[in-house]
């Protein structure tokens, strides 16, 4: 009740379900950094929500109770409670990590307990964005590291294998700016062409999309097929999506009215909508289908709608469904949610899902994190903006 009460995050279980990211987030970078909520509350930034300390403290303990109740594990209570596996690590002679990017606590100590018993080898390269941070990780502490530098360092060891200055290439930037987010599209287009004019391969050039929701418009655009979308297409753009979601909306919308008939394609006079259209192509009663809506849902009801709509879909969308469903399945035996509730629950489960980019150009479109450590010829870098850089995670939100 505190919880609702004192922080605004609702104990009804279907809406704190909606929005237990933001929760969550915040007890996975405690745990990652191995603190407790008991460190913040001795921390003077946060001396005047003691009290909300103190309840997502004890959210925090009966959630973990729960789970080794269970005998679960996630990502929050594994880095209190692991064990390292040896013999997996005495099938190699030595381990090379690449570090692009930044360590938790919990990856450090983890790095840190492996070079006691294996020799570890840690790649990196200095830059003036992350030189201080590097100076503070417990295992480089003894080194004098300078900027703008590829280091090998033996961890195990405690000794250095490369130190090798890089320059920064002088390389030529273009800024654009547009008044219309689609327009950068055009733009794109025109730099691709412009590059590969210029001798680049179309292999070596790289389109950077902080934001990936922009990869919709990309795609829209891209009439000649020189792009390769590295994330995937969003299953959000498979028929199998639009026409749940267009089922879903149309139960929920009290305004939408279904027109009920046989011969709603050989109608000459008919106006066809959007969500009648798609309704009418489906093999199911929708009138029918309404009567359940508000009921509480059973797992073998949903089951059987599904495989209705994954109908002479690709193997690659069924097996991924399939895979969700095991999640239905499981919360299904511990709480009743009505239809139009699981339905809801199922498109936050899947939204983030993608499915695989066939046929695709040579130029490559990918996210911020999966360009990290790799090189082009000519980059495209779009939506560079405040709202999208530098990208912010939901527990900053959350604090």
């Amino acid at each position: 009740k505190d919880l609702e009460k004192k922080l605004g995050i609702s104990v009804e279980f279907f809406a704190f379900l909606k929005n237990n990211e933001y929760l969550f987030s915040f007890f996975k970078e405690l745990s990652l950094e191995k603190k407790s909520i008991e460190d913040l509350k001795n921390n003077d930034y946060y001396a005047t929500y003691n009290e909300h300390l103190e309840i997502l403290d004890e959210v925090y303990k009966n959630y973990l109770a729960l789970l080794e109740k269970n005998s679960f594990y996630d990502d929050l209570s594994l880095p209190k409670n692991y064990t390292l596996n040896k013999d997996f690590l005495d099938e190699y002679e030595a381990i090379v990590y690449d570090l692009q990017g930044f360590l938790s606590k919990f990856e450090e100590n983890l790095l840190s307990e492996i070079s006691q018993i294996k020799e570890v080898v840690l790649s990196f390269k200095t830059s003036k964005f992350n030189l201080e941070y590097l100076l503070k990780l417990d295992f480089l502490k003894t080194f004098d590291l300078k900027i703008n530098t590829h280091y090998e360092i033996n961890l195990s060891k405690q000794e250095i294998l490369k130190e090798e200055i890089f320059k920064t290439k002088n390389s030529k930037i273009k800024l654009k700016s547009f008044e219309l987010r689609a327009l950068q599209c055009a733009f794109v287009m025109d730099e691709i062409s412009h590059f590969v004019r210029k001798g680049l391969k179309p292999e070596n050039i790289v389109v950077i999309t902080p934001d990936e929701s922009f990869c919709e418009f990309l795609r829209l655009f891209d009439k000649d097929n020189m792009l390769n979308f590295a994330s995937g297409i969003s299953i959000k753009e498979s028929l199998f999506y639009q026409k749940f979601q267009a089922l879903y909306e149309s139960a929920s919308s009290a305004s939408f009215v279904y027109k009920n008939q046989e011969d709603y394609f050989e109608d000459t006079q008919m106006i066809f909508d959007y969500h009648n259209t798609l309704l009418h192509s489906l093999k199911l009663d929708f009138i029918e289908f309404k009567k359940y809506f508000d009921e509480k849902c059973d797992f073998e009801y949903f089951e059987k709608l599904l495989a209705l709509f994954l109908e002479n879909e690709k193997q690659e969308l069924v097996y991924l469904i399939r895979k969700e469903l095991y999640f239905i399945k499981d919360l299904l035996k511990n709480q009743s949610l009505t239809l139009k509730e699981l339905i809801h629950l199922f498109f936050m489960q899947i939204s983030q899902l993608s499915l695989s980019d066939v046929g695709g150009g040579k130029v490559t479109v990918m996210g911020l994190l999966e360009s990290r450590g790799l090189c082009f010829d000519g980059v495209i870098l779009v939506d560079f903006n405040e709202e999208f850089i530098p990208k912010r995670s939901v527990n900053e939100l959350f604090l």
